[in-house]
């Protein structure tokens, strides 16, 4: 929790709310476990796992010894070990065991359960999860992904498929078919207990003891040591990681274009550089990544990279996790590939080729923007509406606007009034640049809704301005941005329902003659109006259709 919003609680009288602390409490430091199922529906299956949790905890073993004792029990009740795996080994998988149970010094945690009922689900990334507390999961910014997101992806069976967080396998074990061949198959973790997981449950999955899929330990922002590339890298990342120093000094490093700090990000650009000629890459990513100027750094590079991208929105996939999420599929570009590049390289869901085509065609026009060539402001902030704000005009007091009260080239009748008191009020503007000319627009809108202001209103923070500082027409500016087009454009690029300065800013004004001017203001329609936008931008009646849809 940031001081300011701590602050605004004291100011507010809500700090003593012990629930809403709580609510906003540092996950990272939190000492307790919940028991996490991980896709396991199973009734039975999920009290097997409660009792392999509080058999490790009474047990007082390690994390690491309970895994590998869980571990034995699932590859024996499989079939896949032999019978004297711990000193005649005959497989790949009884070397592997062998080792890891020499290693926990021999102890072994007896687990009195039927494990061969918990054999079709990722029994031990469950288990793992679980025995973790909650404040070491969220540490590491890593969550279950639930396999149904995966169904879709096909992979063929002679594809090389590279996860770079592979945690306990289970986006590998979901995408691979049985008969993939496991020499073709990579994973990595910085987490060894995971990789340790990972190995045993593709064994299991491709029911093979000498399965030999390539594991191994790995810091995706360290590490810069894997000299091949891959047909397939899909992951989960994790999102919002602690790091540590090492890994800062690091990533400045290896990605200096980089600047946010965000670990997926780190891991995006990563993969990015090892895919083979057609190769293809799956990420899941939290929502911000495809419009958030945050990330803009790292958009850049998936654009610069790739031929094409699709992005899938998922909502709230991920249990325990707040932010929204989507899955960002990208494919290698090759010569002669190109894709248009919009503004801050947002990109956004759904977008259909004819969509790229109307994008393309007014952007591909010259044009100027707004970025550094408009003064902004934000409305009043009073921090107490119902103390400042009054429902009638009295003596002292003035129309205040709020974003509901502008409407495309006007304003409604004020209803509410307000006594001007810069030093009162929680935030405000310069009085300047109330008193003057001024672009007014809504703030919470799915589309630009803007109107010139000429008598000095005073705005509410649900109302924004602008004052334009290039040489072009202000009814022009306020005539394109409430037009159809460029509601079109801004959901194909934004898909905001907040207006931002930042948008705003890459909204494109395309030059235009005093001829050309001077008839798109005195157009007097609507219909007229935007006809008049179409032909200007050369639209044909297909994609003019398609905005008017």
């Amino acid at each position: 929790m940031s001081v300011a919003t701590l602050r605004n609680w004291e100011r507010l009288g809500t700090v003593n709310n012990g629930n809403r602390l709580t609510s906003r409490a540092n996950r990272t430091l939190s000492g307790s476990r919940i028991c996490s199922y991980t896709g396991i529906k199973d009734k039975r299956i999920r009290r097997h796992l409660q009792n392999a949790v509080k058999i490790h905890l009474e047990s007082g073993h390690s994390i690491n010894t309970s895994l590998c004792s869980i571990s034995t029990s699932l590859l024996m009740a499989a079939g896949l070990l032999s019978e004297r795996w711990t000193d005649l080994s005959l497989t790949a998988i009884d070397n592997y065991m062998s080792d890891w149970f020499c290693e926990t010094g021999k102890h072994i945690t007896e687990f009195a359960i039927p494990f061969e009922q918990c054999l079709k689900c990722d029994f031990l990334g469950a288990f793992y999860q679980s025995v973790q507390t909650i404040g070491e999961r969220s540490a590491g910014g890593s969550y279950f992904t639930p396999p149904e997101l995966l169904q879709d992806i096909v992979v063929s069976e002679n594809s090389s498929v590279y996860d770079p967080c592979c945690g306990s396998g289970g986006i590998l074990m979901s995408v691979l078919s049985k008969d993939h061949k496991p020499e073709l198959v990579y994973g990595s973790d910085i987490n060894p207990l995971a990789v340790k997981i990972c190995k045993v449950n593709l064994v299991l999955h491709f029911m093979n003891p000498d399965a030999a899929p390539n594991l191994f330990v790995r810091d995706i922002i360290v590490d810069d040591n894997i000299d091949r590339t891959f047909d397939l890298i899909v992951t989960n990342p994790p999102w919002g990681a602690l790091l540590s120093n090492a890994q800062k000094d690091s990533a400045k490093k290896r990605f200096p274009e980089l600047r946010s700090g965000e670990s997926f990000s780190f891991a995006l650009a990563d993969s990015m550089g090892r895919l083979s000629e057609n190769g293809k890459l799956v990420f899941f990513l939290p929502q911000s990544f495809v419009n958030v100027r945050t990330h803009m750094d790292i958009r850049q590079i998936v654009c610069d990279r790739t031929g094409s991208i699709k992005v899938k929105e998922l909502g709230n996939a991920f249990r325990g996790v707040m932010s929204k999420a989507v899955r960002v599929e990208a494919e290698k570009r090759t010569i002669g590939d190109g894709m248009f590049v919009p503004p801050d390289f947002f990109i956004q869901s759904g977008r259909t080729i004819i969509d790229e085509e109307i994008v393309n065609a007014v952007y591909q026009r010259e044009h100027i923007t707004l970025k550094g060539k408009a003064k902004f402001a934000l409305g009043i902030v009073t921090g107490n509406n119902a103390l400042h704000v009054k429902n009638d005009m009295e003596v002292g007091l003035e129309p205040v606007f709020r974003g509901r009260d502008v409407f495309a080239g006007g304003f409604k009748k004020p209803t509410f009034y307000i006594k001007f008191g810069p030093k009162m009020f929680q935030q405000v503007a310069d009085e300047s640049l109330y008193r003057q000319k001024k672009i007014v627009y809504r703030f919470i809108s799915e589309r630009p809704v803007c109107a010139i202001d000429y008598e000095g209103r005073l705005l509410l923070n649900s109302a924004n301005l602008f004052i334009p500082d290039a040489n072009y027409p202000w009814e022009t500016i306020v005539g394109l941005l409430n037009s159809k087009l460029y509601a079109f454009l801004y959901r194909k690029l934004f898909a905001s329902r907040k207006v931002l300065r930042s948008h705003l800013e890459e909204m494109p004004f395309p030059h235009m003659t005093s001829a050309e001017h001077c008839l798109f203001q005195t157009t007097k329609t609507d219909i007229d109006r935007n006809m008049q936008i179409y032909r200007f931008f050369g639209l044909d009646a297909k994609q003019i259709e398609y905005i008017n849809l």
